[in-house]
């Protein structure tokens, strides 16, 4: 039987968009295809929209459509609720890449267009791909039906700095951070550099910025430190350009969810992409910087003689803050390194720590949906089970593969056992 054309909307962890974009362009379609992201730079693994068309075996052309949004707001795209108010059905919409975006010509490896914005009306999820368990956010009903597609890393990263030195500790004075000093740094917003050094003579001070409330990577972070989900950070939002912090304001004051992350509470927003909250850390806060408050305008002084800042990410973030000169931390004593990989095989080679529980900051990937088509013909469902076959064929660095694992857990930073 002739197989219907088909599409699947995707949004949510912008955590793992870069193990779906492989898994989608290596070994899910069968023939020549053409892709379109939106990242300038044209590094599609880090794009923050795509749109996916061409033949898939026994499915007709597909197309699939990703915008990632984070896990938590994934979720509330997807997890409709038929009697919530009509401001937050709004909220459930999702603006997609347009087939315009697409090449006119394709090829056996894709024919690729970048930096494309062309998007259209605002149309419901039909999958959220989530760094945190459904039970972990506001948008817990209706319940939505998980699968564990793989593993996900994260990395607490420090921004660029001027200073040499043979290693991270050389160049900082420290390259670890414990559960401990990321609760305070997260409840004050800053920390003495001499709580993470041991050296009193050590009178800079380290920042915490990161992720808004519509973030996995945000819950991963507060459960696994054991600061709680849903209490307020105090984060900061940086203002940087020709490789210079030049500003840090405790994150404005605002409404939630909007394009700025901004949140009722001073402090407790953050950035809606981990790509862009990267792409700022690649900037060098040696030198005096100005500070202000959620609500003030150059109102702090000055951070005079400098400071660094610190955030929690996701690996393909990682390697951005790293690539741009910031530098990983080893997180309660044990490292993990993206940039350690092999190129025999593309793995990651402090996999093993994470596979045997020495490493514990990782979280269940999930697929999430409430419903899809399933036909003789053309069908989401089956759509969905060869998608996530691909990105476990696929995985390399994005991530790490369920089957690989010597240890398990049922929930955020749960008990890692065998």
């Amino acid at each position: 039987m002739a197989s219907a054309d088909v599409e699947l909307r995707i949004t949510g962890a912008t955590a793992f968009r870069a193990a779906v974009h492989n898994g989608l362009k290596t070994g899910f379609f069968n023939g020549d295809f053409q892709f379109a992201h939106s990242n300038a730079s044209g590094a599609f693994s880090g794009a923050s929209r795509s749109v996916w068309k061409g033949p898939v075996t026994g499915q007709g052309t597909v197309t699939v459509r990703c915008t990632w949004s984070g896990s938590v707001t994934g979720t509330h795209s997807v997890a409709v609720n038929p009697n919530g108010s009509a401001s937050d059905q709004t909220l459930l919409l999702v603006t997609y890449l347009t087939d315009a975006n697409l090449t006119t010509a394709a090829s056996a490896t894709g024919g690729e267009a970048f930096s494309r914005s062309a998007v259209g009306s605002p149309q419901t999820s039909h999958i959220a791909f989530s760094d945190c368990y459904q039970s972990s956010t506001v948008y817990s009903s209706p319940s939505l039906t998980s699968e564990v597609v793989g593993i996900i890393p994260f990395i607490w990263v420090v921004n660029d700095t001027s200073a040499t030195g043979a290693n991270t500790l050389a160049r900082y004075g420290f390259d670890n951070i414990t559960a401990q000093q990321a609760r305070a740094l997260l409840v004050n917003g800053s920390q003495p550099k001499s709580l993470l050094t041991g050296n009193a003579a050590d009178t800079k001070l380290v920042y915490i910025t990161g992720r808004d409330i519509g973030s996995g990577t945000r819950v991963i972070c507060l459960a696994e430190t054991g600061y709680g989900i849903t209490r307020g950070v105090q984060h900061w939002q940086m203002t940087g350009a020709s490789d210079a912090i030049s500003k840090l304001k405790l994150w404005p004051i605002g409404s939630y969810p909007n394009t700025s992350g901004n949140d009722p509470n001073g402090g407790n927003g953050g950035y809606t992409s981990g790509g862009t909250l990267a792409g700022l850390m690649v900037n060098k806060s040696d030198s005096s910087f100005q500070l202000e408050s959620a609500a003030g305008t150059n109102d702090l002084g000055s951070a005079a003689g400098g400071a660094h800042i610190v955030a929690f990410v996701g690996t393909s973030d990682a390697n951005t803050v790293v690539n741009g000169g910031g530098a990983f931390l080893k997180y309660e004593g044990s490292s993990y390194s993206v940039a350690d990989v092999s190129p025999a095989d593309g793995i990651n080679d402090d996999d093993f720590k994470i596979q045997n529980g020495l490493y514990t900051a990782w979280s269940n990937e999930q697929i999430l949906y409430s419903s899809l088509t399933t036909t003789t013909g053309s069908s989401q469902t089956a759509i969905k089970d060869l998608l996530k076959a691909s990105i476990e064929a696929n995985m390399g660095a994005a991530g790490i593969t369920t089957s690989s694992m010597n240890v398990f857990r049922t929930e955020e930073a749960g008990i890692v056992a065998p």
